[in-house]
C-alpha cells in the first residue's frame, strides 16, 4: 500500500515525466519555427532584390529606348540576367502553393519582359526616326506593364513572408507563457519543478535574444554581413523624416563595382562573393562617424548613408581610392588592371521640393554619369 509520501513522490515523476516530456516537444517545435523564419527572412531578401532588379531593367530600357545609349541597352540585359538568376534562387526555397503560385506569375512576366525588351530595342534601332508607331507604344505599355506585375507580386512574397513571420513569433509568445504557468505549478509540488521553472525562465531570457537576433538577421546581408537593402530603405526613410523634422542635411553615396559581371565571368563566382565581402569590408573601415552605415544595395552595388558632415565627396573620394589600392586583380577590365569603384554623391535636404525616391533616383543617375564618363570616379548630383 503505497504511503502518502510515496504517492507524492510517484505523482512528482509522473508530472515531472509529463514536463520533461512536453518541453522535448516544444523544443522540437521551437527548432522548426526557426527554420521556417529564416526560411521566410531569406524569402523576403530575395523579393525585395527583385523588385529592385525589375524596376532597374525598366529604367534602362526606357534610357535606351530615348538615347539609344549602348550602356542602357548592356544594363538591361544584365539586369534580367540578375533578376533571372534571384528566380532561381527563389525557387531552390521550399515554397507553399501561394508562393509557388507568385514565383511562377513572376518568371511569366520575367520572360516577358525579356522577350518584349528585344523586340523594342530591335524596332528602335531599325527606326531612323524617333516617331513611334501604335504597335511600338503599345509594346512599350505592355513592358511597363509587366515590370510593375514583378514588383508587386514581389510586395505579396514579401506580404505572406513577413505575415508567417509574425504568426510563428505570435505562437511563440502564447507557448512560452503556457510553458510558464505549467512550471509555476510544479514548483509548488517537488524541487523538480522548481528546477524546471528556473530552466524556464532562461528560456525566456533567449527567446526574447532569439527575437533579437532574427531582426538582426533580417537586417542582414548573408554574404557580406553588412546591412541589406531592407535596413538600407528602413535607414534612408528614417534620415528622410530626421531631416524634414530638423532640417539637417545628409549624404547619400551609392557605389558600384566596375565591370563585376567580367570579373565573375573571369575569376567565377565563388572568387566573385569573396571579392564582394574584400570590398564590404574596406568601405565599412573608409567611414568612421558611428552613424555612417554602409549597406549591400543589391549585386555589385553597395550604399552609404553618411550622417554629420560637411564633405560627402571626400568620403567617396576615399572609399574609390581605398578599394582602388586593394589591388585586386581584374583583367577583364577595359579601364584598370584591378578592382575599381564608380560612385555618384547626392546632399539630400528633406526640406527639398523633391521627395525620398527622387533623390534616391538622382544619386542613382549621378552613379551612372559615372559610369559613361570612364568609370573609377566619383560625380556629384
Amino acid at each position: 500500500m503505497l504511503t502518502k509520501q510515496g504517492l507524492s513522490v510517484a505523482l512528482s515523476l509522473i508530472l515531472v515525466t509529463l514536463f520533461a516530456s512536453f518541453l522535448w516537444f516544444q523544443n522540437i517545435e521551437d527548432t522548426h519555427n526557426d527554420v521556417e523564419i529564416n526560411r521566410h527572412i531569406e524569402l523576403i531578401n530575395l523579393s525585395n532584390e527583385i523588385s529592385s532588379y525589375a524596376k532597374r531593367a525598366e529604367g534602362h530600357l526606357l534610357l535606351f529606348l530615348l538615347l539609344n545609349d549602348e550602356i542602357d541597352r548592356n544594363k538591361f540585359f544584365s539586369r534580367v540576367d540578375s533578376l533571372t538568376g534571384l528566380i532561381s534562387q527563389v525557387l531552390t526555397k521550399e515554397l507553399n502553393a501561394d508562393e509557388l503560385k507568385i514565383v511562377h506569375k513572376i518568371t511569366s512576366q520575367s520572360n516577358q519582359i525579356l522577350s518584349i525588351g528585344n523586340q523594342l530595342i530591335a524596332e528602335s534601332v531599325s527606326r531612323k526616326t524617333n516617331k513611334k508607331s501604335d504597335d511600338f507604344n503599345e509594346l512599350v505599355l505592355l513592358f511597363h506593364k509587366s515590370t510593375s506585375g514583378i514588383r508587386h507580386q514581389g510586395i505579396e512574397l514579401v506580404k505572406i513572408s513577413t505575415a508567417h513571420i509574425d504568426e510563428i513569433q505570435s505562437d511563440d509568445i502564447k507557448n512560452t507563457k503556457l510553458k510558464s504557468d505549467l512550471l509555476a505549478v510544479g514548483m509548488v509540488l517537488t524541487f523538480m519543478f522548481v528546477l524546471i521553472y528556473t530552466r524556464q525562465i532562461t528560456k525566456l531570457a533567449v527567446s526574447e535574444k532569439q527575437t533579437t537576433e532574427y531582426l538582426d538577421i533580417s537586417n542582414t546581408d548573408g554574404l557580406t554581413g553588412i546591412g541589406n537593402r531592407r535596413y538600407f530603405d528602413n535607414e534612408l526613410k528614417k534620415q528622410w523624416r530626421r531631416s524634414q523634422r530638423d532640417g539637417d542635411a545628409f549624404y547619400l553615396l551609392i557605389l558600384d563595382i566596375d565591370f563585376f559581371k567580367n570579373y565573375n565571368d573571369s575569376y567565377g563566382h565563388i572568387q566573385g562573393d569573396r571579392c564582394l565581402k574584400i570590398v564590404a569590408d574596406a568601405l565599412v573601415k573608409s567611414v568612421h562617424r558611428p552613424m555612417d552605415t554602409v549597406f549591400r544595395f543589391g549585386g555589385e552595388e553597395f550604399a552609404i548613408i553618411l550622417n554629420d558632415t560637411t564633405d560627402g565627396i571626400s568620403v567617396a573620394e576615399q572609399c574609390r581610392k581605398n578599394i582602388e589600392e586593394l589591388s585586386i586583380e581584374h583583367n577583364n577590365s577595359s579601364i584598370s588592371k584591378v578592382v575599381t569603384l564608380s560612385i555618384g554623391v547626392g546632399k539630400v535636404t528633406g526640406k527639398a521640393d523633391l521627395n525620398m525616391e527622387d533623390c534616391l533616383e538622382r544619386v542613382d543617375n549621378a552613379l551612372y554619369r559615372a559610369k559613361g564618363l570612364g568609370k573609377n570616379q566619383v560625380v556629384l548630383v
